[in-house]
């Protein structure tokens, strides 16, 4: 009977284990250094930081040298214009990426495209496909000037006139 009774008992509680809930820091001692230890550990596991353009500007930031010629430089790097990240494509496309909190969470989308003019004027066509509001300039006529950490573009041929900054980074892979 004994027997019979310790492996009934054996059965029941067998493998039973204490379930852990998640997300719960559990403290042993009032040590301030420990606490403050054990806090650090669970914040950086649940909040790392997120992958954004920035982080990628941060990271791949290059500098140019401003006496290649401007059709060479577009097609070597991608820029960053403040918002997004731009890489001229050899058939006029260009594409506008946005990381989206990871590395491996990249959008794409055809922001419009090119025509290089010469070497200091460039035209862009932005696509805004869906947007029917006649306010909305979408065709620009940039004067181009180099420097080692940006291009410069300027249109002053529309009111108020248009500038945009494109900071050189290394060039996203789109094959």
């Amino acid at each position: 009977m004994k027997r019979r009774l310790w492996c009934l008992w054996l059965l029941l509680f067998a493998g039973c284990t204490a379930e852990k809930e998640q997300g719960t820091i559990t403290v042993t001692t009032n040590d301030p250094a420990e606490v403050s230890r054990i806090v650090e550990e669970d914040r950086s596991e649940t909040f790392q930081e997120e992958y954004l353009n920035q982080t990628y500007v941060k990271e791949h930031a290059v500098q140019i040298d401003p006496q290649r010629p401007l059709s060479q430089l577009l097609l070597d790097y991608s820029w960053y214009n403040g918002s997004q990240i731009l890489t001229f494509k050899t058939d006029q496309q260009i594409i506008g990426s946005h990381f989206q909190g990871s590395r491996s969470k990249r959008g794409d989308r055809i922001y419009g495209t090119y025509e290089l003019q010469d070497e200091t004027a460039i035209a862009i066509h932005i696509d805004g496909s869906g947007n029917h509001n006649p306010n909305i300039i979408d065709d620009y006529t940039y004067t181009v000037t180099k420097e080692a950490t940006a291009l410069q573009l300027n249109d002053f041929l529309i009111n108020p006139p248009n500038h945009q900054q494109l900071q050189p980074v290394e060039k996203l892979n789109h094959e």
